[in-house]
């Protein structure tokens, strides 16, 4: 028998679909090794369904030695190379159509054939590119809720179903598509099966009470006509059905065991199964293009408890999803702030990395008609892999329709706009949240005004320039665009724009450790996504400053750590240290760990804190010089603005094959008793992130509480001195206070931190959280003389009676009144007064001290005091 190569051709998606057992698996631009996917068979794991090649196949011989056939134009896609034993193999670098002819040899027989193979960008970019979307999450649940309470489903064509799909008049999904194609739309979210465990498809996963459509497919109606105008399909996905409606009108989890178990499930009372079933059905039969899985999914970070890794079987779930469909995506939600009673932000936390091809922002049940304040908005993500940002926001208080959306307050359209603005500018994608009434109509008579004002928004200005290519050559970066457009660059880490950055007409010579940063803009289009390249390996020149000196302070009390956490066999996490900046701007050139003799190349990372913006990530060269001294490397300088705080977090304890224990587990840890001071910055606390690099999870001490040693990093700094200020506040500490003396508060919405009224940002909003009435407290470190206070509150809270005093005791034992406003409705605010030596500033608000009172409970944009002439 002759030699055969059996194995096809991938030029189109259709290649793939229709010939999985011989077509090569797709590749992807994701800066991700290259993988083919496998089925998922009995126990197998995600190892053993996925390869790092993709394996050519013949027939006809025994052995096979594959090649590029020599003098037939063939062009193997970049970053992948042939084995001889015919696997292809890498990381894809290039998107485009790659042709090549391949030669498979058997003893003396042999056999060649001419691919064609494309090589796609990263799965999510349609997501990315699509920039808007609109989520309805629709279904029984929907006002007035069908409860799940059998036997009044089971058997199918129950009382449940049958009310359902005869409630349903006013669903017409092709008016739907035009509909949100009009709005400018990419994409639907729709609530294929929601926390009630119902099923809005005729499904064919066996479960014990069968909760699905009998007569009418919604999911296929939808899929159809979106389709049909290109337009996307994602599915809303709730691992954990803890919404049943017999227990609250569908906004609430389950807590009535009884109501509980009426969920539906397989046999055994379990979830795992069924939803593996329901994944493959939306995968394989109804051709869905990704899913939104909520928090139930989210188990690789939050553990059991709370959340069960048997509700979704990712060993299973993924193969199924990455053979019947390479080009599906999905994202796990992370949940809100404060999810499970933790102080922390959660929005864009990386759930299931590196399988999920999204992140998600999923804004709170607000009642705030200004979507600024009550919003998600995204910063740019710092992963390796490319991924979408996903944002999740809504025009009311609620997603779906219930019993009070016919009253619940509607959202502002001008900051819904603005924050979308924002949203696209950290190069995220905002799906809107529009609840639907129970009969199928869209869009309901109250939301038709903030609908179209979004909508005009979205299709004027969503159209986005192209991508720039920069390169490096001889010491010179390169900019280039395929169509005419302007070019906006900065090299000092800062986000280009086209008011305050630099305009690129010719190469650019580069003669230090840089990051360039740069933006296109076409005519006709809104600034495109921000590109970066980060420069390294220049030594640094001219003076710089040392945090700490050149060796190691004894009064730091470091320690050398080797097995202090409770995960310390696979974790990774990043230890390091929160620190805010000085009255000046400085200038990050080096960054240097105290050296424990290991040689290992450690990841390090560079976050502002009020919003989690990314602002350096770079490796650490091995610390191979004497234990107990600084180890320096040079980085890419990046610029930290005068008051702001940040993070600044090295990856230890890494886990990495072929490392030796003693080398990946060492490092000087600090407990941060002794915290050193300067005028240029000033130490706050340790800070750890995860191994992602994100907020969240943290690291975990052996008693289960949050691991609080992080590590003293030195840096090498140059002092932007021209641009000091004089604001004796800015980034001094700052407190929120039930009163004068009181207990410490929380951030509103865990996120608008007290310190980010002394910041000297604008667009960081300092809110408690809890109180009302509440007062803030301004620390200034020092008995200073003061005689001027200058300070401003948000545009949507702020006070309308408060007091303001000076102190020298932190508890205001000696205060002293210096003003008292009453009615007030402005927000600028700024007072001179005789000299006072004073440490603490406190303004204390009286009202508003209720909801629903003028003002909104009091935040602050910023706080400044001064010493004017003294």
């Amino acid at each position: 028998m002759a030699v055969t190569i059996t194995t096809t051709s991938c030029e189109t998606e259709d290649d793939y679909f229709l010939n999985k057992a011989t077509a090569i698996y797709p590749a992807f631009v994701d800066n991700l090794p290259y993988e083919a996917w496998t089925d998922w068979v009995s126990n197998a794991t995600i190892a053993q369904t996925s390869k790092p090649y993709f394996q050519f196949k013949a027939a006809g011989g025994t052995t096979y030695q594959w090649e590029v056939e020599p003098n037939t134009n063939s062009v193997l896609p970049p970053g992948l190379s042939l084995l001889q034993n015919g696997q292809l193999s890498g990381t894809p670098t290039k998107e485009g159509l790659f042709e090549f002819t391949l030669r498979a040899t058997s003893g003396a027989d042999y056999d060649t054939k001419r691919f064609k193979f494309k090589v796609y960008p990263e799965r999510s970019r349609w997501l990315r590119d699509a920039r808007f979307g609109v989520t309805t999450h629709w279904g029984r649940f929907t006002h007035p809720a069908i409860q799940n309470s059998p036997p009044r489903d089971p058997p199918l064509n129950g009382t449940g179903t049958q009310q359902f799909e005869g409630r349903v008049t006013q669903l017409n999904a092709a008016n739907w598509a035009q509909q949100m194609e009009g709005w400018g739309a990419g994409f639907i979210e729709f609530s294929a099966i929601w926390q009630d465990s119902y099923r809005n498809w005729i499904s064919t996963t066996p479960t014990r009470y069968q909760l699905h459509t009998e007569n009418r497919d919604f999911v296929d109606e939808i899929v159809a006509a979106f389709h049909a105008r290109n337009l996307k399909v994602i599915s809303y996905f709730c691992p954990d059905y803890r919404g049943n409606p017999a227990c609250v009108d569908g906004t609430q989890g389950c807590t009535d065991p009884v109501k509980f178990s009426w969920t539906d499930a397989d046999s055994n009372g379990n979830w795992g199964t069924p939803n593996l079933g329901y994944i493959t059905e939306l995968v394989v039969n109804k051709k869905i293009d990704g899913l939104w899985m909520d928090i139930g999914g989210a188990s690789d970070i939050y553990g059991n408890p709370p959340i069960n890794p048997g509700w979704l079987y990712y060993d299973k779930v993924i193969p199924v999803i990455r053979h019947h469909n390479p080009f599906f995506i999905f994202g796990v939600n992370p949940g809100v702030r404060g999810s499970f009673n933790t102080e922390l932000k959660f929005g864009g936390t990386q759930v299931l990395y590196p399988y999920a091809d999204f992140v998600i922002y999923e804004s709170t049940l607000d009642s705030s008609t200004n979507a600024i304040m009550s919003s998600e908005q995204a910063t740019p993500l710092m992963s390796k892999k490319k991924m979408a940002i996903y944002v999740s926001n809504k025009v009311t208080r609620s997603w779906g329709w219930g019993a009070t959306t016919h009253e619940d307050p509607i959202k502002d359209p001008v900051s819904v706009n603005e924050n979308i603005g924002l949203n696209w500018k950290a190069g995220a994608t905002v799906s809107m949240g529009l609840p639907v009434r129970c009969d199928g109509l869209l869009l309901d008579p109250r939301f038709q005004p903030i609908m179209s004002a979004i909508g005009s928004y979205v299709t004027t200005n969503k159209a986005f320039s192209e991508d720039p290519q920069i390169s490096l050559l001889n010491n010179t970066v390169i900019i280039t665009t395929s169509l005419p457009a302007r070019i906006f660059y900065t090299l000092d880490g800062t986000d280009p724009d086209e008011n305050s950055s630099n305009v690129y007409l010719n190469p650019i010579p580069i003669t230090r450790n840089t990051i360039i940063k740069v933006r296109t803009l076409q005519t006709g289009k809104s600034l495109g996504f921000m590109k970066q390249l980060v420069i390294e390996g220049y030594s640094t020149s001219g003076p710089v400053n040392l945090l700490l000196g050149e060796k190691p302070n004894d009064t730091l009390s470091y320690q050398e750590v080797t097995n202090l956490y409770k995960t310390v066999d696979n974790s990774r996490f990043y230890r390091g240290m929160q620190f805010t900046v000085g009255s000046a701007p400085i200038i990050i050139t080096g960054i240097g760990r105290r050296s424990v003799g290991t040689n290992v190349t450690r990841n390090v990372i560079v976050k502002r804190y009020f919003d989690e913006y990314p602002v350096y990530s770079g490796n650490l060269l091995p610390d191979i010089s004497s234990t107990g001294d600084y180890y320096f490397t040079d980085i890419a300088e990046i610029r930290l603005e005068a008051g702001m705080t940040y993070i600044i977090a090295i990856q230890e304890l890494s886990n990495e094959k072929g490392i030796p224990d003693a080398d990946r587990k060492k490092y000087y840890a600090n407990t941060f008793t002794d915290i050193p001071y300067t005028r240029d910055l000033r130490i706050i606390q340790a800070f750890n992130l995860s191994p992602l690099g994100d907020f969240y999870p943290f690291p975990l001490d052996h008693n289960n509480k949050m691991d609080t040693v992080g590590q003293i990093v030195n840096l090498k700094y140059r002092v932007v001195s021209d641009e000091r200020k004089y604001d004796l506040a800015l980034g001094k500490p700052v407190r929120f206070l039930s009163g004068i003396g009181g207990s410490q508060l929380i951030p509103s919405q865990y996120i608008r931190y007290a310190i980010n009224a002394t910041d000297g940002n604008p667009n960081s909003y300092a809110i408690a959280g809890g109180v009302y009435a509440n007062t803030v407290r301004v620390n200034l470190l020092s008995l200073n003389k003061i005689n001027r206070i200058a300070f401003r509150f948000t545009p949507y809270n702020y006070a309308t009676e408060f007091e303001i005093y000076c102190s020298t005791d932190e508890n205001g034992s000696d205060a002293v009144l210096m003003n008292h406003y009453v009615n007030n409705k402005n927000l600028d605010f700024q007072f001179k007064f005789d000299p006072v030596l004073t440490q603490y500033v406190f303004f204390k608000s009286i009202l508003p001290n209720a909801p629903g009172q003028e003002g909104g409970s009091m935040g602050f944009e910023s706080i400044e005091v001064y010493c004017d002439g003294l």
